[in-house]
């Protein structure tokens, strides 16, 4: 039988899901986008055809329901393919379920009427990224009870 893969980049991540489990691992984000922009881990978690990411670790390849993932943390030096950080930086202060807590960045990429929080928050995808100073997290926004702004 024949296999089929398609090239993909390896990130060394941290899986946080709900529950507070930890898995640390690698991920992969394809290559190319389909218009040959580089492929990004953000744009697989929010494609709703693959609602199970593979998590390759040490031991074990683990398949996690992307509906079950609070957030995905990627150091600064492995965060390329992560996401695209277009858009005004903006402060962030998150609390998620299970009394996780996120400070950080997100970019706004959004016409000047809507550069609010609210409307970036209200046009969200299921994933987002949040800069941190240690690197990218991509947050699941239906694990976020609140937000407000941050310096």
């Amino acid at each position: 039988m024949t296999t089929f893969r398609v090239p993909r980049r390896e990130i060394s991540a941290r899986v946080i899901t709900e529950g507070g489990q930890e898995i640390q691992g690698k991920l992969f984000a394809a290559l190319e986008g389909q218009f040959g922009e580089p492929g990004l881990l953000i744009d697989r978690l929010n494609d709703d055809t693959e609602p199970f990411l593979p998590v390759v670790t040490d031991d074990d390849t683990v398949l996690v329901n992307t509906q079950r993932i609070v957030m995905i943390r990627v150091a600064a030096d492995a965060a390329a393919g992560m996401s695209d950080l277009e858009g005004d930086p903006v402060g962030l202060r998150l609390h998620l379920l299970d009394g996780l807590a996120l400070t950080g960045h997100v970019h706004i990429d959004l016409p000047p009427e809507n550069r609010r929080v609210l409307d970036y928050l209200n046009h969200l995808s299921r994933f987002f990224a949040v800069t941190t100073p240690t690197g990218i997290c991509a947050v699941n926004s239906r694990h976020v009870v609140s937000a407000r702004e941050a310096s």
